[in-house]
């Protein structure tokens, strides 16, 4: 089956897009040695081919496939059909060849059986010229069906020359820097976000369920997205509050909007899967005096993470500026999920999201997230306000 790319929208991501993360692959088919790649996890087939996968690889497998020379090509699933011309029509795919596979025989329009899964791959991969290649993968996605095993480790049999290379870890780091069709998308997602946060803020009311209230958000975040994006784009919309001082950093059904609590809500919105994070911790009424406390700590801290994300600098400087501050007020021993972050250096293009937080039981969780687009002075993608004012519910 082959789908014609179709013009680039609002919402979406165009060929220039494509083209950058096509000569990714190339510079990672080069460093590893490798004449293909093959992907079979749902986060590379999305990165690589601008496709979202519909079906678990692991009961239903899908696998794309990424010459160093020659077209990609992809073998997927019948239920996967209408998905695949959805998103070609809605936002255009960067791959125009794809096979189809059926789970259950016909006697017209006949195609390859589930069970033939493995030969059907070794012969596209023969087709390709691929029969003697080194082929780079991301893991070792298995199917089992009945009592026959599929994969691309079981392809190896029917292609005895054919050499398979783990390179899972060095695909980790395709995404890192982002082109600039990226990072505006990511700018739409994270401005969704604040204006989901100042939604929350507006719905919230004394005795109202906090799970009530984020699925109010959720569904406006909805509404105003479709108001700000033609038909077809592809979006994703998390809301959920946590915190109080019976649950900690947890979710209980039963959490209600009451004087003396706190809540951390966490909003995610992705357009194209990529994506931003916004999380807010808020107070119901007056703050007693250690919860201001442990709140100002953490706002602090995030600011001075928000500000070291500075290119050249080592992405452990992020969280070494938060636990500076935790260390400074005495609450380090609340900052639970604290890590020393890595000493890699960060880059232009990069993305980072940043939360510190506190969490003491019987006072509250505490926890702003916010999204930094890296540079010489950081950009904060996500401008809901943070300070103590702000962030009370009256």
């Amino acid at each position: 089956m082959t789908v014609p790319a179709t013009p680039k929208v609002i919402g979406a991501l165009g060929n220039a897009t494509r083209d950058y993360r096509r000569g990714l692959l190339q510079e990672l088919m080069d460093r590893e040695k490798v004449d293909a790649l093959a992907f079979m996890s749902e986060g590379l087939i999305k990165f690589a081919s601008n496709w979202s996968l519909d079906v678990a690889s692991f009961e239903r497998p899908t696998v794309f496939v990424f010459p160093r020379d020659g077209e990609p090509f992809g073998i997927l699933h019948e239920l996967s059909t209408s998905s695949w011309r959805f998103a070609a029509d809605a936002s255009g795919v960067w791959v125009s060849n794809v096979y189809f596979y059926s789970e259950h025989p016909r006697l017209r329009n006949r195609l390859p059986l589930s069970l033939q899964w493995n030969a059907m791959v070794a012969s596209h991969l023969e087709r390709a010229g691929l029969k003697h290649a080194r082929i780079g993968t991301d893991g070792d996605q298995t199917a089992r069906i009945a009592n026959t095993q599929l994969g691309l480790k079981f392809v190896v049999e029917l292609l005895p020359r054919l050499r398979l290379e783990n390179v899972a870890a060095q695909c980790a780091a395709l995404s890192t820097i982002k082109h600039d069709e990226e990072i505006a998308l990511i700018r739409e997602s994270a401005a969704l976000t604040n204006w989901g946060q100042a939604r929350w803020h507006k719905q919230a009311k004394a005795g109202l369920l906090t799970a009530e209230v984020d699925q109010m958000v959720a569904a406006l975040i909805v509404e105003e997205a479709a108001r700000r994006y033609p038909p077809g784009v592809e979006l994703a919309v998390f809301c959920q509050t946590l915190s109080s001082p019976q649950t900690w950093f947890g979710a209980a059904p039963s959490d209600r909007i009451e004087p003396g609590n706190s809540f951390v809500t966490a909003i995610n919105t992705q357009l194209n899967a990529l994506g931003a994070t916004n999380e807010r911790a808020r107070f119901c009424g007056k703050p007693s005096r250690r919860q201001a406390k442990l709140f100002d700590a953490v706002r602090s801290a995030s600011e001075a993470a928000c500000a070291a994300a500075i290119v050249g600098r080592p992405a452990s400087h992020v969280s070494g500026a938060a636990q500076a501050v935790f260390d400074r007020t005495g609450l380090a021993p609340f900052a639970l999920d604290a890590s020393p972050g890595a000493e890699t250096a960060l880059q232009g293009r990069q993305v980072i999201s940043v939360n510190p937080g506190l969490y003491e039981w019987g006072t509250g969780g505490f926890r702003h997230s916010d999204v930094v687009l890296v540079g010489e002075k950081p950009e904060l993608l996500t401008t809901t306000p943070k300070d103590l004012a702000s962030q009370t519910l009256t």
